[in-house]
């Protein structure tokens, strides 16, 4: 097999990440997370704690319509999000 050549004769080197259905998801639920927590509209349901480090359910009841919004698997109650937050480590 011969490697391609690039400038000043340095090999070329190509490499081609391999999409699997686990890796597109993988980073899904965090990114919906800050999404939801960055978007002012969820303020008085959602938000980030004054230091930035952590942030806090103030409505929950509200928060099941704002889940169906960023989650549309959510059930009604919210206990898959809930899971999920498990899941990646957060503390509820």
């Amino acid at each position: 097999m011969k490697i391609p050549k690039g400038k000043e004769d340095e090999p070329i080197i190509k490499a081609k990440a391999k999409k699997t259905p686990s890796s597109n998801k993988k980073w899904f639920f965090p990114s919906k997370l800050y999404a939801l927590l960055d978007d002012p509209r969820n303020y008085e349901i959602i938000r980030w704690m004054d230091h930035g480090r952590s942030w806090k359910i103030i409505d929950r009841k509200g928060l099941n319509g704002v889940l169906q919004k960023y989650f549309k698997h959510e059930s009604e109650n919210g206990k898959s999000f809930i899971r999920s937050v498990n899941c990646w480590g957060f503390k509820v």
